[in-house]
């Protein structure tokens, strides 16, 4: 049955905050809106009954893969901890890693922030470029919209101000490739909307619409 998609971010954050990440090695995960189920991506270094341990606990409500070493490499691909930052890129703060949105953004008077998901961290947390917290600060955040602030139903971060020249026009997308937006829009009631992220793209080999 399919599941609703409070249940779905539920079981998500029941997955990577709980005690199994004593035990299993997560490279990434998210909740799948179209399959009604959480990815979960867990590294090859996880024990080799980590899929049982998973499915006993989840049943069919997550969908479990392993990295080989094929989708590692495209994992390090988004792992820069220097030079510009562009979208799609691994970025980490606290005990989160995510990945880079937009990171030319512009105030009104010119100064320059990024963007990520407002789930990924809270206000104030110290972000890295790079996956483990321990590479480039690039900023703070400074507004934390998650999915519990109903009132904004925006799940939106903003991290800087950040250095003039850190940031790029250039998102990586459809397995790593570079992409320059050109204009932006509210999206339409029947209007197809796509994701190609890295954690569930990259890990099921396709984009994403609905």
């Amino acid at each position: 049955m399919d599941q609703s998609v409070d249940s779905l971010h539920a079981v998500e954050s029941d997955i990577f905050n709980s005690s199994l990440l004593g035990e299993l090695v997560f490279e990434g995960g998210g909740v799948d809106i179209i399959n009604s189920t959480v990815t979960v991506d867990l590294s090859p270094d996880s024990p080799q009954n980590a899929e049982a341990i998973l499915a006993a606990r989840f049943g069919d409500k997550i969908k479990v893969s392993r990295d080989d070493e094929d989708t590692r490499g495209g994992d390090l691909s988004r792992e820069f901890s220097s030079g510009p930052l562009y979208g799609g890129q691994w970025i980490s703060g606290g005990s989160s890693r995510c990945t880079d949105d937009y990171s030319n953004v512009r105030d009104s008077v010119g100064r320059y922030y990024t963007t990520t998901t407002g789930h990924c961290s809270t206000n104030g947390t110290i972000i890295s470029q790079g996956g483990y917290a321990a590479n480039r600060d690039i900023g703070n955040v400074s507004r934390s919209k998650g999915r519990s602030e109903v009132i904004t139903n925006c799940d939106r971060l903003v991290i800087g101000q950040i250095p003039s020249g850190t940031g790029t026009e250039q998102t990586r997308v459809n397995n790593n490739n570079p992409f320059r937006f050109t204009q932006s829009g509210n999206a339409g009631l029947g209007d197809a909307v796509c994701q190609a992220g890295a954690d569930f793209a990259e890990t099921n080999g396709f984009k994403a619409c609905g």
